[in-house]
């Protein structure tokens, strides 16, 4: 749960004031395994405000870049996240769907 608030914290640049609630644990396609947590409040996409990492880029230049983590907030339906998210990734938003159906 820490390490959830503060990733929300760095990707978003807001502070949680309410506790999350955990959503599913999944494994994705590389192998990776993301433990996703949802919360009800209030998020305005405009203020987004996410970290950075450095990236060696072009590839094998010697110059490194920094880019944000996340790059665009928006809210959409879960038709419309389904089509942008991995498939490895989709029991996640399931998971959320039927938290929010029941």
């Amino acid at each position: 749960m820490e390490t959830a608030l503060r990733e929300f914290e760095e990707e978003l640049g807001a502070r949680l004031t309410c506790v999350p609630f955990p959503l599913a644990k999944v494994r994705q396609a590389g192998g990776k395994w993301v433990e996703a947590f949802a919360v009800e409040a209030d998020f305005d996409c405009a203020t987004l405000r996410s970290n950075s990492f450095a990236v060696e880029w072009p590839p094998r230049s010697g110059q490194f870049q920094s880019f944000p983590e996340v790059e665009e907030a928006r809210w959409m339906t879960f038709d419309d996240a389904r089509t942008l998210m991995l498939p490895s990734q989709l029991p996640i938003l399931d998971a959320l769907e039927e938290k929010l159906s029941g």
